[in-house]
């Protein structure tokens, strides 16, 4: 499946909703049944970080590519790590009401942290609503590489393509695989000199 990589992270974020509210859920339970789903839910979340740069890459042409990384670092960072404890804490607070006891806190830090489930499977859904787009975004940007390499051609200058779009998932008929790929994706020959 050339369009993999989002289906990968909507599938991480869609799974890691539920076991985070099985996890906060259960954390009066037992405590060793919380860790072994606190693990399960990192892992789930923890599954885009690599496909989520690869994407980046993929559907941004060469010269955008460093700004649409930094970016996506800046957004994730500010939605994220930055921004997100505070909200939760927010929330907290706004339940708790100002209590002193600690299982109304408790309850309340609980009931708050269950807005991350809710933003999980919302991720998830983008993930999935981009795999339908992603392979024509990844051919939109194969297309202007070509272009660009006819223009130097033109110009009489030699031009090679970046290495991540020499063996790409985005490009080929998915019936024909490559016999030296032996992941299972596809491979992208590319010879700038038979393209006209």
């Amino acid at each position: 499946m050339p369009n993999i990589d989002p289906i990968v992270n909507g599938a991480g974020l869609l799974l890691a909703g539920p076991f985070l509210w099985a996890t906060l859920y259960l954390v009066p339970v037992s405590v060793y049944l919380t860790l072994v789903l606190m693990f399960a839910t990192e892992l789930l979340l923890c599954l885009n970080w690599a496909l989520v740069n690869e994407i980046t890459l993929r559907v941004t042409v060469p010269t955008r590519r460093s700004m649409a990384t930094s970016i996506n670092i800046l957004a994730s960072h500010l939605l994220g790590d930055a921004g997100s404890p505070y909200l939760v804490g927010l929330a907290s607070d706004l339940i708790a009401k100002n209590s002193a006891s600690v299982a109304v806190k408790f309850s309340a830090l609980q009931l708050a942290m269950y807005c991350c489930c809710f933003v999980s499977v919302l991720g998830g859904g983008a993930f999935l609503a981009c795999s339908l787009t992603y392979l024509a975004d990844c051919e939109r940007v194969i297309r202007i590489e070509r272009e660009a390499n006819r223009y130097y051609r033109a110009e009489g200058e030699a031009y090679t393509p970046p290495a991540s779009l020499q063996a790409s998932s985005c490009d080929g008929d998915p019936q024909q695989q490559s016999p030296t790929d032996n992941n299972g994706g596809l491979v992208v020959n590319w010879d700038a000199n038979a393209i006209a």
